[in-house]
């Protein structure tokens, strides 16, 4: 399973993230205050935030791959979900180790860092567990008259362009955060699911709604209910039997009998 959640910064992506099922191996990639109100959520320790390497030292790729590693052992039980946020900040950690923090990275150091990205994500997507990629969103304009579309952001424009695309199509789900006001004033904090608008969002599954709340496991317990209910279109008490006994027939109703009529003589004297 792969959501990804877009939008723009400060609309729930992160406490969305942290819906998903226990056991979250949590890739902080922006600063440490981030992921704040997600551990006061879940104040009961199941999401595990990884200790992020100092930046331009060469310890990013090195997380990376034991990640990679740890998440695909299969005598691993305690990671159900590892969730990257940002992948834009991703690749500005991963572009700092490959140029040594250089002020002026070179164009190889760019490629390679795009590069890197879009191997680890898909590895992540490839592994047993669920993934969950959070990004912001990047606004460009399509060709011809059809205006401006929401991609996602993963470090410079021609990686969103590029990589980001790739980024979508690996994933199952698309969902473009925000926060509803309703008429009484309540907050809804919510997920759009479908293209729309110059957002980008997408099921795989076709079985969530255009709008939901965002709550990944609840996605997870509707998309397999949709998918049991596709495996078996009749339920054990809407099935017919397979071979029905006739019914026996119903004994008629008792017909009254006649009352009987009698007669009193009287004796001549």
């Amino acid at each position: 399973m792969g959501p990804r959640g877009q939008a723009n910064p400060k609309t729930g992506k992160t406490i969305g993230a942290s819906t998903a099922p226990p056991g979250v191996l949590y890739m902080n990639c922006d600063l440490p205050d981030a992921t704040r109100q997600a551990h006061v959520r879940h104040s009961d320790g199941s999401i595990m935030e990884l200790e992020m390497p100092e930046e331009g030292k060469g310890g990013m790729l090195k997380l990376m791959a034991e990640v990679v590693n740890a998440i695909n052992d299969p005598k691993q039980g305690m990671v159900a979900t590892v969730v990257i946020d940002p992948i834009g900040e991703l690749y500005r950690r991963i572009l700092e180790d490959l140029s040594n923090r250089a002020v002026r990275p070179t164009l190889n150091n760019y490629g390679d860092a795009g590069t890197h990205l879009e191997r680890f994500c898909r590895s992540l997507c490839r592994s047993p567990i669920n993934t969950v990629l959070c990004a912001h969103e990047w606004g460009y304009e399509k060709a011809g008259d059809e205006g401006m579309e929401m991609g996602i952001w993963t470090g410079t424009r021609s990686n969103s362009v590029s990589v980001g695309q790739k980024i979508m199509g690996m994933v199952n789900i698309i969902g473009y955060t925000g926060l509803i006001v309703q008429e009484d004033g309540t907050k809804r904090w919510a997920a759009q699911l479908i293209t729309g608008r110059g957002r980008q969002g997408g099921d795989r599954f076709a079985a969530l709604d255009a709008v939901e709340d965002v709550d990944i496991q609840a996605w997870i317990a509707k998309i397999k209910a949709h998918e049991s209910r596709a495996q078996h279109p009749q339920s054990a008490e809407t099935r017919p039997e397979e071979n029905p006994q006739p019914a026996e027939p119903e004994p008629e109703p008792e017909q009254p009998k006649p009352a009987r009529r009698t007669t009193r003589s009287r004796s001549k004297t």
